[in-house]
């Protein structure tokens, strides 16, 4: 039989301890850095057990460790306090405060982290000293910043309690007494810092409980007082800012003589309530708010559109008192019927620039509202004399009653707010042969042309003249006396009047709305 071929030798397998023998020395350092954690080599299971658990516990416990011996106690404490005292339950979120707090702390201890980083955590990292050396190091910063804050009466009575010996020097206190005494010394700070933050919140707080009590028992009381009692205590409260804007309103509702001072110089009215003046307030009461220091456009141009001359003259006056576009066309259309509405405005644009480009800007429109002198006097610059030159005169249209001299445009003011009787006014121009004029007011009281109201009255339609006349609300003896004036003002004759009159009278009795319907009809015919 013929020899087999030997098998071939097995390759010999060299051992990780052969193959680090054999490999060259690395030139340079090793691109990985290996971290060890010995426990003692001679340590049995149990203690390297124990040791295991310590240092899971500290590493677990290292950021309260730091949070405890930082400002972080303090900060939040004080954040805590001030969103309370503000008011606000869960803004910012607790997340937010937190976050914000850590920021802080860490602004505020960096100088002290820095130098325990470089006293004692970089010199155990390049392996200079041992960590019994490095903690001692690295703790010194630390001692040093909570001796800073700490009181001296806590770190005396956590010394007692320990009931260890009293130490010869800062260095050698330990820091089982030092860190509890600096966090009891940053609560107490803490809760200083919140209270003199809260002291303004509270006292605000009160301040307002006390307004509205004390606004309370005023509302409750003023009604059972005298009108002398009740002059006193406005007078008192007009200008302060310790009552509630209801009381304020309250007292603005009462008769010119008592809510005078309040309509004008209370800083506690409502807005509303003053456009309610403005709207639909007396004529005397109108003049308080138009000379307040704290109007706006709104009531301004409500004052202009439906108040009196006087109203707009201290409107005018008040330098403080704007207007707007609308307003301003309001004063022109109240310059064209009461001439001396002009000097007032000429006076406002010599004080007032704004008032003056806004005069300008409405020039620049061509807007036919605006009077000629004022045109002129804008185009050529002399306000002045415009200013200057207009006085006080009697104009063609003014009305006197019981020795009071009114406008046609006051007057139909009065009588649109009910404070003046339409019939008076009537019957003071038909007295008067003022036709003109009466035909002026009709047609604001129904809100018609003066051309319908004079072709109307013009007419021989008796019908349709009585039923324009019914529509004013005029009673018979308005109406007769307007019969006089119309028979004297077209050349008529007077003979029929009384049975015009029966029949007005007889029209008086019956429901309004079939009259108000008839008069519709032939009227804008």
């Amino acid at each position: 039989m013929a020899d087999l071929p030997e098998a071939p030798a097995e390759p010999e397998i060299a051992t990780s301890a052969e193959i680090r023998d054999a490999a060259p020395p690395a030139e340079g350092p090793a691109t990985a850095q290996e971290i060890s954690v010995g426990f003692g080599d001679d340590a049995s299971l149990t203690e390297r057990a124990v040791q295991l658990v310590i240092l899971l516990t500290v590493l677990s416990l290292a950021p309260s460790i730091l949070v405890m011996v930082t400002s972080f106690t303090r900060i939040v404490v004080v954040l805590s306090l001030l969103r309370s005292a503000i008011g606000l339950q869960t803004a910012p979120p607790n997340m937010v405060m937190v976050s914000l707090a850590l920021f802080l702390s860490a602004f505020i201890m960096m100088p002290t982290l820095q130098a325990a980083y470089d006293a004692g955590v970089q010199p155990l990292i390049d392996g200079d000293i041992e960590f019994d050396q490095a903690y001692e190091r690295a703790s010194d910063p630390f001692r040093t910043f909570m001796l800073s804050q700490v009181r001296e009466k806590d770190l005396a009575l956590f010394q007692e309690l320990s009931g260890q010996d009293t130490p010869e020097g800062p260095e050698d206190l330990s820091m089982s007494i030092l860190v509890p005494a600096f966090m009891i010394s940053e609560l107490r700070r803490a809760f200083e810092i919140g209270f003199l933050l809260y002291l303004p919140f509270l006292i605000i707080d009160l301040v307002i409980v006390e307004r509205e009590l004390f606004s309370r028992i005023v509302l409750s009381v003023f009604d059972q007082l005298d009108k002398e009692a009740r002059y006193e205590l406005v007078v008192r409260l007009a200008k302060t800012d310790r009552i509630i804007p209801d009381l304020a309103d309250r007292l603005a509702q009462e008769d010119y003589e008592l809510s005078e001072p309040v309509i004008e110089c209370s800083p506690m009215i409502s807005q509303p309530a003053l456009m309610r003046i403005a709207r639909t307030g007396g004529n005397d009461k109108r003049l308080s708010v138009a000379r307040r220091a704290d109007l706006n456009e709104e009531i301004s141009d409500t004052l202009v559109a439906r108040s009196s001359r006087d109203v707009v003259h201290a409107l005018l006056d008040n330098k403080d008192a704007p207007f707007s576009v609308k307003g301003t066309l309001a004063l022109l259309i109240f310059a064209n019927t009461e001439i001396e509405v002009l000097a007032g405005i000429a006076k406002r644009a010599l004080k007032d620039e704004e008032f003056l480009e806004t005069q300008k800007l409405v020039l620049e429109t061509n807007c036919p509202l605006i009077p000629a002198p004022l045109r002129k006097a804008l185009e050529t610059g002399d306000l002045e004399r415009l200013a200057t030159t207009i006085g006080d005169l009697e104009r063609d249209g003014d009305i006197e009653i019981d020795g009071v001299l009114y406008s046609r445009h006051e007057a139909s003011i009065h009588i649109a707010n009910g404070e003046m009787s339409f019939d008076a006014i009537l019957r003071t121009l038909f007295e008067d042969d003022r036709i003109d004029a009466a035909i002026w007011l009709i047609g604001r009281k129904l809100n018609l042309s003066d051309d319908v109201v004079a072709d109307t009255l013009k007419s021989d339609a008796d019908g349709a003249i009585m039923r324009l006349m019914l529509q004013t609300g005029i009673d018979e003896k308005t109406y007769r006396d307007f019969l006089k004036a119309r028979c004297k003002w077209l050349d008529r004759n007077s003979r029929t009047i009384p049975e015009l009159v029966m029949r007005y009278k007889a029209e008086l009795k019956k429901p309004r709305a079939n009259a108000d319907a008839s008069f519709a009809g032939s009227a804008l015919n």
